[in-house]
């Protein structure tokens, strides 16, 4: 499963999806993490 993880979500909380095997890429990854939730959402599909 993927996720994009935005500034909310705690490192544990991604490191544990990750380790889980899960596909997770962070806002911050993207130069993302202060951008509103309608442009992470419209980044969410290309992630």
């Amino acid at each position: 499963m993927k996720f994009l993880a935005d500034q909310d979500v705690w490192k544990l909380t991604i490191d544990q999806l990750r380790k889980w095997a899960h596909d997770v890429i962070t806002a911050q990854e993207l130069n993302l993490s202060s951008a509103s939730d309608i442009t992470l959402l419209n980044n969410s599909t290309k992630a």
